[in-house]
């Protein structure tokens, strides 16, 4: 198998919560009253983009992390 065609070496739940124990993503989740987390596997940068988003919709937080254990 290709590497990019690997697949992640994390779980997704981990990646998510990894961004969202992050100091300023939990203080925005505190200030707007509560994010709905999304992330979705790169395989070609073996990376993941980790989106937070608020209540109505609105992306408040990008992340790119690393597909690493």
């Amino acid at each position: 198998m290709a590497p990019s065609a690997a697949p992640p070496r994390r779980p997704r739940e981990d990646v998510i919560g990894d961004v969202r124990g992050r100091t300023d993503v939990g203080r925005l989740d505190a200030i707007l009253g509560g994010l709905a987390f999304d992330a979705v596997f790169v395989p070609q940068g073996r990376k993941w983009l980790v989106t937070a988003r608020d209540a109505s919709g609105r992306l408040v937080r990008a992340a790119v992390v690393a597909d690493e254990k």
